[in-house]
């Protein structure tokens, strides 16, 4: 998969994190491309699981 940021006026992109490829096609979407998505590449353990 390849997605291209579309900087809004040359300039502004946001940089998220996605959960999963389909998570990271939707967020890309969302936001019409004005956005630079990273995906995880390891499950980690929640909050509860943590204790938190």
């Amino acid at each position: 998969m390849k997605l291209t940021p579309n900087f809004y006026r040359d300039r502004v992109c946001l940089n998220v994190l996605a959960g999963s490829k389909a998570n990271a096609s939707a967020i890309y979407e969302a936001a019409e491309g004005h956005v630079l998505v990273g995906v995880l590449s390891k499950k980690l353990p929640g909050r509860a699981q943590r204790g938190c």
